[in-house]
């Protein structure tokens, strides 16, 4: 019996990324030979019938290239629908679509392939975990999955084997099955040449008749003779570009080869030139362009590519409004609140031309004025206080300074000011209390400080400035107007741990940095150094002015009008007086005051118990309507009020006794008065028709009078049924169990379907017998419902326990026999057949050295009959093209070796 049956097979050689086919029903075999890159694929296809169960891979490999390993190889195998499986390969990723078999780093390969060295390779893959399935093309593709590889070749011979599906009983088909060898006849999987290669060919592939022997059968052939260049069967016509507009145009040509050229747009005959501008400095500059169009360009002011367009301020609502600007530049400003154009007014809610509100900064300087001088030698002069307004309480003005590119000034219009002779600094450290309360006019020097305005503060130091140096003119005598171009600072230390340090802004967010008492208003500029939070890091300075004549410093006293009791915005005469309040103690505008009894100018002057009633016109008395000796005349009560008893009047009688039963409404007690109810109260007197009644089945405490099973359900009202969740027919509504449960047999579920049937043949796993499930092997277990690996076939080596015997192998019969051993020391001989399947000629190869000279070789069938026998002679060779596709075996015998037997399989033969 066939160990399989094997209805066509051939070999593929693939030297490079092409595919051919071949076609097998139950087995299949390919050689794929391909040199690959790093990266690089080749791939070939085999047509099979069947599903596939496993993939025999021998592997010839050089290993050429940088360090590659056979393991590298990443192969792929693809079924007719699309569906694929993968394993192997090192550092290239694979297909993610494709089932992963075991990837990466070696992969599924066995460990001995994990190896650089030259040789021979051969694994067994099962790839039946990826359910790969159909009828047609199969493909193969391995890669060269080493990225780093500089190439590899590789010569794959494999071996596709799945169950065979059935055998062909009709003799015209080309996978026929003799009718001794038929096993399971099925005309279903019968091929034809038709099938395979189409109308006009034989089972091999050859054109049944082909009269021109242009190698295209006739059957299938639309000319019987030779094309011209134009495809007309025997014509004269030439191709070239037939289209007049191409630059290459053939007037001779009779048919279009699809070759014609056109002037690109450099002007180049087929060409790919690009027109555009090749200036890197242009706007338009086109990196791709090859010639010049004469179009570059560059942008405009507002960054347009050629454009013409220019900056200026596109706000409509602005007040200076540019209609010809096609780009803003940030200048537009616009009319403040009282109409000026970029002035700093923000309102004037009230409409009366003054200022409500100031436009600054976070940071500015503000002036207070301190005191307008009306006698003495200041009069007529004004003292004025300039700060620093800051944006935190814990900001800290470091240092105030001057310079050529911000020279510090401080004017007046009087062009002079006030400095005392009592303080003989420039700063506030001379303005003593004790000193200006004898010399009130001390208090009004005009000084430079950082935050301190007294003798008792910290004041500032100073570096010392080229002149001019402003602090000149706050000595004694007259101080100056200061335009100081000079160079110079005056500052304070940063005193992190003392909160009240001066040169803090604090609570009201300010730094004194100037007082000045003058005839006329002031102006100047000061820059200021300032660390935010008192932080050093993040200082900043500004270069801030200051004029009393600014709106910022004459705002709006009264936004509105001030009323009649002189409040701005006020609600006028808003009291019972006018504008003020009635004096405390009185109750008007009259100087009168409140009584005893409230009354404002009453008599009364006492009321103790304050019951309304002057003191002196009490009536003592019951004053409590609800006794039974009330005095209606008495206005004060003396005690000797009497009272019923709750619920009966002044003579003993129910005030409410609607069933006249003498107790009292009020008294009586609702409830259930029927000894026979669940609730009944012995304590009742009044029924209220509460009495409640046991519900069907149950007693009063609502207990079952009937409970067989003592489930809490009376036995009247339960339902019968299945209780077991595992049951099949357990029912959910049941109460009581009745002993129906019924239970699916061993691994089946209610249904009688397997709950674990992994391969989907019907059989269970836990039912599923693992053994050799082959018709035609010498260990065929008809009780096996999954095939392994242990079947035996004819020609299989065994041991028959014989030790005078050799080359045990299994016979036709299915019995171990082995050759007697009388070569005594005469050693086995190590050796080989190649390529199998094999077409043509099979090689035969010794692994350590050369084949006997004198040595004879038997041909069997796979049955054990002798076919052939021949004698080598030197040769390494057979020629088996004659021999039948099957399986048989090839019997080395030489009296210098022991007969040794090697198995092969003929595909595609005679």
């Amino acid at each position: 019996m066939n160990t399989f049956r094997l209805f066509l097979a051939a070999m593929l050689v693939a030297t490079g990324p092409a595919a051919q086919s071949i076609h097998a029903q139950c087995t299949g075999a390919l050689n794929l030979n391909a040199t690959l890159a790093a990266s690089a694929s080749a791939d070939a296809s085999v047509y099979m019938s069947i599903e596939l169960q496993t993939v025999t891979v021998d592997l010839d490999w050089s290993g050429n290239g940088f360090g590659p390993y056979a393991s590298d190889v990443l192969m792929y195998v693809y079924a007719p629908d699309g569906s694929c499986a993968v394993w192997g390969g090192w550092n290239v990723d694979a297909d993610a679509a494709c089932t992963d078999l075991g990837t990466d780093l070696g992969g599924l390969w066995p460990d001995d392939w994990n190896s650089g060295t030259a040789g021979n390779y051969t694994a067994t893959i099962d790839v039946s975990a990826a359910y790969l399935v159909g009828t047609g093309d199969w493909t193969v593709s391995i890669v060269n999955a080493y990225a780093t590889s500089s190439g590899a070749n590789y010569d794959f011979n494999l071996t596709f084997d799945g169950p065979c599906a059935g055998d062909c009983p009709d003799p015209t088909a080309c996978n026929y099955v003799a009718e001794e060898d038929q096993v399971n006849p099925l005309e279903e999987v019968c091929l034809y040449p038709e099938d395979l290669f189409g109308v006009g060919y034989d089972c091999d592939g050859v054109c049944l008749g082909d009269a021109d022997g242009d190698g295209i059968c006739d059957e299938a052939d639309d000319c019987f003779g030779s094309l011209d260049e134009c495809g007309v069967c025997e014509g004269t016509g030439t191709i070239g570009c037939t289209d007049d507009m191409a630059c290459n145009y053939d007037a001779e040509a009779d048919c279009d080869d699809g070759g014609c050229q056109y002037l690109d747009a450099c002007g180049d005959c087929g060409g790919n030139g690009v027109s555009g501008c090749i200036d890197p400095q242009s706007c338009n500059f086109n990196e791709n362009a090859t010639c010049d169009d004469g179009s570059c360009t560059v942008n405009d002011e507002c960054g347009v590519c050629g454009g013409d367009g220019y900056l200026g301020c596109n706000d409509a609502e602005a007040c200076n409004y540019d209609e010809g600007a096609s780009c803003d530049d940030g200048s537009c400003i616009y009319f403040d609140a009282l109409g000026v154009c970029g002035g700093i007014c923000l309102a004037d809610e009230d409409e009366d031309g003054l200022c409500d509100a100031c436009a600054q900064g976070d940071y500015y300087l503000d002036i207070a004025t301190v005191m307008d001088h009306t006698e003495g030698e200041l009069a007529g002069m004004t003292t004025y206080q300039v700060s620093l307004v800051c944006a935190n309480p814990g900001d800290y003005l470091s240092s105030i300074s001057g310079n050529a590119s911000n020279p510090m000034s401080i004017l007046s219009t009087s062009g002079s000011w006030f400095n005392s002779d009592l303080n003989t600094s420039w700063n506030a450290s001379g303005l003593d209390a004790a000193l200006v309360e004898d010399n009130p006019t001390l208090a009004y020097d005009s000084y430079l400080t950082i935050g301190a305005s007294e003798s008792g503060q910290v004041h500032p130091n100073s570096v010392p400035w080229t002149a001019p140096d402003p602090r000149d003119e706050f000595e004694p005598g007259v101080g100056m107007n200061i335009e100081a171009s000079g160079t110079g600072t005056f500052y304070t230390l940063n005193l992190s741990n003392d909160d009240n340090h001066p040169a803090y802004a604090g609570d009201d967010n300010q730094v004194l940095v100037l007082q000045l008492t003058t005839e006329g208003d002031i102006y100047g500029t000061i820059s200021c150094l300032i660390w935010p939070g008192g932080n050093t890091g993040n200082q900043f300075s500004l270069t801030l002015d200051f004029d009393s004549n600014s709106l910022c410093y004459d705002l709006d006293p009264c936004v509105g009008e001030i009323d009649e009791c002189g409040v701005c915005a006020g609600l006028g005469a808003i009291y019972e007086c006018g504008c003020t309040e009635i004096p405390e103690g009185d109750c008007d505008c009259d100087g009168n005051q409140v009584d005893a009894l409230g009354v404002c100018g009453g008599a009364c002057e006492a009321d103790m118990d304050m019951d309304g009633v002057c003191d002196d016109a009490e009536i003592l008395g019951c004053g409590d309507e609800a006794a039974c000796n009330y005095d209606p005349l008495s206005t004060e009560d003396d005690g000797s009020c009497t009272f019923a008893a709750e619920f009966y009047d002044c003579a003993g009688v129910c005030l409410s006794d609607a069933d006249g039963d003498g107790v009292c409404d009020e008294l009586e007690v609702a409830g259930c008065t029927d000894p026979m109810s669940c609730n009944y109260d012995p304590a009742a007197t009044e029924e209220d028709g509460s009495c409640t009644s046991p519900e069907e089945f149950l007693d009063c405490e609502g207990n079952c009078l009937n409970d067989v099973n003592d489930n809490g359900l009376c036995d009247e009202t339960e339902t019968a049924g299945c209780l077991d969740e595992m049951a099949c027919n357990y029912n959910a509504d049941a109460t009581l169990d009745d002993a129906s449960c019924e239970y699916p047999e061993a691994n089946l579920d209610c249904d009688g379907e397997c709950l674990n049937d992994a391969d989907g043949d019907g059989v269970c796993d836990e039912d599923e017998v693992v053994g050799c499930m082959q018709l035609e092997a010498c260990n065929w277990n008809e009780l096996a419902t999954d095939g392994d690996d242990s079947c035996e076939f004819p020609g299989d080596p065994c041991d028959d326990e014989d030790d005078t015997t050799i080359n045990d192998v299994l016979t036709a019969d299915c019995e171990c026999a082995g050759e007697v051993d009388g070569l005594g020391d005469v050693q086995g001989l190590a050796w080989g057949v190649f390529p199998s399947p094999v077409r043509d000629v099979l090689n035969l190869q010794a692994t350590d050295g050369g084949l006997p000279s004198d040595a004879e070789v038997h041909i069997l069938s796979s049955t054990g009959q002798i076919i052939r026998t021949e004698r080598l002679a030197g040769r390494t060779q057979l020629d088996v093209s004659d021999l039948a596709s099957g399986i048989y075996f090839l019997s080395l015998r030489s009296p210098a070796m022991a007969t040794t037997t090697r198995r092969f399989v003929v595909a595609g033969g005679e």
